[in-house]
């Protein structure tokens, strides 16, 4: 438990020093809850499988400027694929948003797709990674508002933490910016 409070310890340090990005997840069996700390916003996600072909997803994101919220269906199409439909609200003058995902993945290698579009127009995140061995998964990362790279992600010995990052290159913004994250997985 120490190690683990020290490891979060640290890995809030860096963040402190950082003005880029930091996320925080905690996953149980089949559901997913996780928060993270963007750039200073909040996010909360979570996701549960009712059977062997539907779940339901839910997400929400808060900043100082703005704020999102959606869920919907996610159908699970083969053990190797699934795709979500939701449907919520922002904080835009046109507050309807809709967002669209698919995961695909076999063996050690998978893939993430999600795209989001609303009043305050479109965003999305792409993660392509391969497990490598038990504490090693390597990949490549595009997000809108951070950029495209490579990822890396590190699982702990003996604990439930894994350590991610990511540094990538934001066309939009004509700079290179970084991520980090912990994923604490029980």
């Amino acid at each position: 438990m120490r190690k683990i409070f020290m490891l979060f310890a640290s890995v809030i340090m860096v963040v402190m020093v950082s003005q880029q990005a930091f996320s925080f997840s905690v996953e149980l069996d089949n559901k997913i809850v996780a928060s993270s700390i963007v750039s200073r916003n909040i996010n909360l996600f979570t996701s549960h499988k009712i059977n062997e072909f539907v779940g339901v997803t839910a997400f929400s994101l808060t900043s100082k400027n703005w704020s999102e919220v959606y869920a919907g269906p996610e159908f699970y199409l083969a053990k190797w694929l699934n795709v979500g439909a939701k449907i919520g609200l922002e904080t835009a003058p046109k507050s309807w948003r809709v967002a669209s995902s698919v995961w695909a993945g076999k063996g050690p290698a998978s893939i993430l797709a999600i795209y989001e579009n609303g009043g305050s127009g479109y965003w999305y995140n792409i993660s392509a990674t391969c497990q490598i061995n038990k504490w090693l998964k390597v990949g490549i990362l595009s997000k809108r508002f951070l950029g495209t790279g490579p990822q890396l992600h590190v699982s702990i010995p003996n604990t439930p933490v894994r350590i991610w990052g990511s540094v990538g290159y934001d066309t939009e913004a004509e700079k290179i910016k970084q991520m980090i994250g912990i994923v604490v997985a029980y």
